[in-house]
């Protein structure tokens, strides 16, 4: 609907960069559990400087990275705790972590191409203070590499891991002697209730919007669609918010929300796509292609396109491991055939209409 001249229309975001994913808020509801235990294990103490490795796990836009940077952020306030978050998707190996960390620390020396002098460079650069290593998405990390970064990593005196994953069978499946020596404390994150989505995009909403630009109504339209996932609801918001504005309708009405979602469900996919390798996206559009397959079937494809692609294919053992990824980025779905006991169904995950 159109505006006339003489009305005076001011944006109804006051602060978009609350409407982020990105924002690390100042509180953090409904993961209050989650902040203390990993505080606990991240906080020095009189009688100990040693920190506990933690593995936090649970589904995508659970809270886990979320959490992790706000109880970054205190402990460097209260502490002066010196850190570093890597994401392993973008840095996959052991040399291409201490690579980041050499450029974040800034430390001289780590221009020579050597692993080995990288890591010597950071031992010394932690040395008798505590220092944390926020390893986000560890779980994409293939499982011989996983086990070199987190081994060799661990052994270092004063410094705290904190891995973060999709779940816990990427720590399960470690060689027992990484295990051995990481000893991680586990810190569940599960997804999220329509009811604390609606909590989270309140409180983005009170920081962001102004008061009369949105309904509990709105919020709780929200949560329901986002099914669990924080970061899409934000992002949801965040678009219906620009829509509404763009609009001039001074408030977000449902037909925004819907737009919005259709928006941030498909962007979803196209950055949980972008994100993955190579053999992640050719794996996906094996099923998309085929609208079902079973492993075996799915596997002899994939095996038939990397040698037309030219493109070398992974062991079979780490399969499952790449398929198991698809399905927590909520990319496919899967069942067990009934006829053929442990074999699998994959079919592409269908998003739930309006």
């Amino acid at each position: 609907m159109g505006m006339s001249p003489n009305n005076h229309y001011h944006p109804i975001v006051t602060d978009g960069e609350v409407l982020s994913e990105s924002y690390v808020p100042s509180i953090v509801h409904v993961r209050e559990d989650q902040v203390k235990q990993l505080l606990s294990c991240l906080s020095p103490s009189p009688q100990s400087k040693r920190l506990t490795h933690t593995w936090l796990y649970g589904p995508a836009g659970s809270g886990k990275t979320c959490v992790a940077r706000y109880v970054l952020n205190e402990l460097n306030q209260r502490h002066t705790l010196r850190s570093v978050h890597v994401n392993c998707w973008n840095h996959p190996t052991l040399y291409s972590i201490l690579d980041k960390v050499a450029q974040e620390l800034r430390l001289l020396g780590t221009q020579i191409q050597s692993t080995v002098v990288k890591l010597d460079r950071f031992k010394k650069a932690v040395g008798t203070r505590p220092f944390i290593l926020v390893l986000d998405e560890i779980d994409c990390v293939a499982p011989k590499e996983r086990n070199a970064i987190l081994y060799r990593l661990s052994s270092i005196e004063n410094l705290a891991l904190v891995c973060i994953a999709g779940n816990r069978y990427s720590l399960h499946v470690l060689e027992d002697r990484v295990k051995s020596r990481l000893n991680p404390k586990l810190i569940e994150f599960r997804p999220y209730t329509p009811e604390d989505l609606a909590t989270i995009c309140r409180f983005r909403a009170e920081l962001g919007l102004e008061p009369d630009a949105w309904s509990e109504g709105t919020l709780r339209r929200i949560a329901q669609l986002a099914v669990g996932d924080a970061r899409c609801a934000i992002q949801t918001l965040g678009i219906a918010s620009q829509q509404a504005e763009r609009d001039v309708s001074g408030t977000i009405e449902n037909r925004h929300v819907d737009e919005a979602w259709n928006q941030a469900r498909e962007l979803k996919k196209v950055y949980a796509l972008s994100a993955l390798s190579d053999h992640h996206r050719l794996l996906y559009h094996l099923v998309e292609k085929r609208g079902e397959v079973l492993s075996g079937e799915l596997w002899r494809l994939y095996l038939a396109e990397c040698k037309s692609e030219g493109l070398r294919p992974m062991a079979i053992r780490t399969f499952p491991d790449y398929m198991n990824r698809l399905i927590r980025e909520g990319l496919i779905t899967w069942n067990r055939a009934q006829l053929w006991g442990r074999i699998r169904v994959f079919r592409i995950k269908k998003q739930r209409r309006n």
